[in-house]
């Protein structure tokens, strides 16, 4: 059977178990499934222009601050 659908026989086997139950292989309940599984897949996000405007922010913050902390660093041994 894996070589008519060109598939492998594991692949084969593991369609074949999770779409058969006591009555044999269902058709429409395995295709149902399927929808439902790719229905609840996660979906990658796109970057929006707010995400990309946030981002970048996210990342000047965090220079801005080490920058901070350099200076602070700087000074304390100046005073020492």
């Amino acid at each position: 059977m894996a070589n008519t659908v060109l598939a492998s026989q594991s692949t084969t086997s593991r369609e074949l178990a999770r779409n058969t139950d006591g009555k044999g292989c269902r058709y429409k309940q395995a295709l149902e499934k399927a929808a439902q599984r790719c229905s609840e897949a996660a979906k990658p996000s796109k970057m929006t222009p707010k995400m990309i405007s946030d981002i970048k922010q996210n990342i000047a913050d965090r220079v801005e601050s080490k920058a901070d902390i350099g200076l602070a660093t700087r000074s304390k041994r100046a005073a020492d």
